[in-house]
């Protein structure tokens, strides 16, 4: 089974993108006074692309005269980064009135005005009006007054707004298409409309890899002590990856069409990935530790304190998936808001650093006694074991070096490369 360990290896070092993100967003508010809000930030669009704004406003205090009106604005990159950049966060609202009143008479790309009382859908498709043809767009929701109010005698409205924003899917005709037309768009922006089709063949590609670690399985039945514990191990972790990738293909296929996941849909795919975490971390500390591999059985401090590190890094996954799950089915909204979920990242970060510092202990460990087993005993039938188990433990030396580095290169390139995407 020499080669079970090296496909492993390879395995760890496959690595994909995590982030869903579609875009329907619904909002509600009452008030008297002027107000401001974001209602989607920066959402990559193309030619034929959709904008659908479906509004409920309401007057109360009818016999207070209504002056104030509700103001509906789309506006490029390009205004959202000059005129548009001290708007509040989606989600968030602005009640100063100078602020609003600003905003109210700033250019956009497309302005409805809806006054008084009434329902409604605006709809706009890009590539009209001479529109340039892709863009990230931002959609604002104002309530503002007019010019000769006084402020003190504006009726309270009630406003209910939904946002719906889709893309064509390739090869889809430009006319005759609605953002009901599931067949022919995805609420995915232009940059990760391609993500269910990268994910889909992620999961073939770990298919095969599952395959590959099942022959090796079935080739080393056929050897004295072929198959190890840990090689067992080795293939859940495979297994679970898969289901994983499975589970992150049907978000990415279920935001492509409603564009919003509830919380029971959000939850799975958090706990599946989870264990697969955890099963990867386990099967890293074993491997560095040569478990079953240089020696049958740790010693028992090791074996505490692996226990202990895992139970709680297992158990404090599951409210940190708790928390994945409730923040990745709101948009726009930031992961763990909560001090509960802030603390449940802290522990989770020690927990794997603590498991890093055992496996980078643990072989170089092994790697210094295969060395000096090698180069201080006589020869004997044992001798080209440890050498092939020493250049093994040598390179996942250095794969695992490489396998720490990897946060640190996908965040230069998300920096360097990434940030000018659509």
């Amino acid at each position: 089974m020499k080669y079970t360990s090296k496909l492993f290896i390879s395995l760890l070092f496959i690595v994909f993108i995590c982030g869903v993100r579609g875009i329907y967003v619904s909002t509600d508010i009452s008030s008297e006074v002027p107000w401001a809000t974001t209602l989607v930030h920066m959402f990559g669009m193309a030619q034929g692309g959709i904008i659908s704004i479906d509004y409920d406003v309401t007057s109360e205090d009818r016999s207070v005269p209504n002056e104030s009106y509700l103001l509906l604005l789309v506006a490029g990159e390009h205004a959202t980064r000059g005129w548009y950049n001290s708007m509040p966060d989606q989600g968030d609202f602005t009640f100063a009135s100078s602020s609003v009143s600003q905003y109210c008479n700033t250019p956009s790309l497309y302005r409805n005005v809806v006054s008084g009382s009434g329902s409604g859908t605006i709809t706009h498709k890009l590539g009209d009006y001479n529109t340039m043809y892709s863009d990230r767009f931002s959609v604002y929701a104002l309530q503002c007054l007019s010019s000769n109010t006084n402020s003190s005698l504006v009726q309270t409205l009630t406003t209910h707004l939904e946002v719906s924003m889709v893309n064509l899917l390739p090869n889809t005709p430009i006319d005759s298409v609605t953002t009901t037309d599931s067949d022919h768009v995805s609420h995915l922006a232009i940059s990760v409309e391609f993500s269910p089709r990268l994910y889909e063949g992620l999961l073939m590609i770990h298919c095969f890899l599952l395959l590959g670690l099942c022959g090796q399985l079935f080739v080393g039945s056929y050897y004295r002590n072929g198959i190890r514990s840990i090689h067992w191990l080795f293939l859940a972790t495979e297994f679970i990856y898969c289901v994983h990738l499975a589970c992150v293909y049907s978000q990415w296929y279920y935001y492509s069409i409603h564009g919003f996941l509830t919380y029971s849909f959000n939850l799975l795919p958090e706990i599946v990935e989870h264990v697969q975490q955890t099963l990867t971390l386990l099967s890293m500390l074993g491997l560095s530790l040569g478990y079953t591999l240089v020696r049958d059985e740790l010693s028992p401090r090791e074996t505490q304190l692996s226990i202990m590190c895992f139970v709680v890094f297992f158990i404090n996954g599951f409210f940190t998936a708790s928390c994945d799950a409730y923040d990745g089915s709101r948009y726009g909204e930031e992961k763990g808001q909560s001090g509960l979920c802030r603390g449940c990242y802290s522990m989770g970060y020690l927990m794997q650093t603590f498991i890093f510092l055992g496996a980078i202990l643990g072989m170089n460990y092994n790697v210094t006694a295969l060395r000096v087993q090698v180069a201080a005993t006589p020869w004997s039938a044992s001798t080209p074991l440890a050498y092939a188990r020493s250049k093994q433990f040598t390179m996942f030396r250095y794969v695992f070096l490489l396998y720490l580095m990897l946060p640190l290169t996908i965040t230069i390139l998300d920096v360097s490369i990434f940030t000018c995407a659509v």
